[in-house]
């Protein structure tokens, strides 16, 4: 018997993943994000540590930390060179499990403060500086540092794949859920008649070029990207940014079912091999949504720096934040 999951769990329910999309966009636009350029962050991570991460919270959240150290220190780096001196950073991080294919991806999504802040005095308003966008080989650099700090993390944790690794709790006591996500990470089926083969895609006649994407950086699996930048008084689609980043894994209006009882699930952009559709079986969609479901205490929505609940200036850049929403 099919039981559905009861309301206001954090899985993959689209009504429940949507309301709480929407209600979550608001807040970060009207009570967290000041009146100042944003830019996206996106750290992609290679196949083996998307595993541990997506079951292991506390790795999770040093990589995390990593990340916004290099990120962070770029930013102030950049700001020392034009003599603006103590400066402080502020983010939003929303760490998503999913690919656009169901698949368990497990990546991070970073809504940045695109300048830093300042405090002349400390009974003074602080004050916000502007920085010029990082370029193509800054962006590189960006990453080979966090690469070079997540090699040397998982070294000293001995999680690194050519070394002997402690045993997977996961496999241990759920091997249906360790097999399960292993699959979905390949894009694989992991049970019934199909099992270890490819998830079957419907294609279009031709592929989809995949041109050098500008502020684009890969190194061994590593991959980020900081090309999408929104100006202070684009609030709207920096709201529209939000609700992306807090999507539910599932689209209701992209699945359909053929008669023949198998399901199509429309993928938002056709892929580099013409790949449009998923071909699942109604068991094989189950498999790939159960992996999804993030554990319990997991938290998938960060602030850092001074956008963190006990950020030095943040009660001033909210109090900001408000006069010029009244103001608008």
């Amino acid at each position: 018997m099919v039981v559905a999951f009861s309301c206001k769990g954090r899985g993959f329910c689209p009504s429940c993943g949507g309301r709480r999309m929407s209600e979550l966009a608001a807040q970060l636009v009207d009570r967290v994000i000041p009146h100042v350029p944003v830019r996206q962050w996106v750290l992609s991570l290679p196949w083996s540590l998307r595993y541990q991460l997506a079951f292991d919270a506390g790795l999770c959240r040093d990589v995390l930390a990593v990340f916004m150290r290099v990120v962070f220190g770029w930013l102030s780096a950049t700001a020392a060179r034009q003599g603006i001196r103590e400066a402080r950073c502020g983010a939003v991080t929303v760490i998503q499990r999913f690919g656009a294919a169901l698949n368990l991806n497990l990546h991070i999504h970073s809504l940045v403060l695109d300048g830093v802040y300042t405090r002349p005095t400390p009974d003074a308003a602080p004050v916000f500086h502007p920085l010029p966008p990082p370029t193509d080989e800054e962006i590189g650099t960006v990453l080979a540092r966090v690469h070079a700090r997540v090699q040397k993390l998982l070294r000293r944790r001995g999680r690194m794949p050519e070394e002997p690794s402690p045993s997977d709790p996961v496999a241990e006591q759920m091997p249906l859920l360790a097999g399960y996500a292993a699959a979905s990470i390949q894009e694989l089926v992991a049970t019934g008649p199909r099992a270890g083969h490819p998830v079957r895609r419907l294609r279009s006649a031709a592929a989809v070029a995949d041109g050098d994407k500008p502020r684009c950086a890969r190194l061994e699996g590593f991959s980020l990207h900081a090309n999408v930048a929104l100006p202070a008084h684009a609030r709207e689609q920096l709201e529209h940014l939000c609700r992306y980043l807090l999507r539910p894994p599932l689209a209701m209006e992209r699945l359909t079912e053929s008669s023949g009882g198998q399901l199509l699930y429309e993928l938002p952009h056709p892929r580099r091999d013409g790949s449009t559709h998923l071909l699942l079986d109604p068991l094989e969609l189950i498999e790939k949504l159960s992996v999804l479901i993030p554990s319990p205490r997991f938290h998938l929505l960060r602030f850092h720096g001074l956008l963190a609940p006990h950020g030095a200036v943040t009660l001033c850049i909210l109090s900001s934040n408000a006069r010029n929403h009244e103001g608008v």
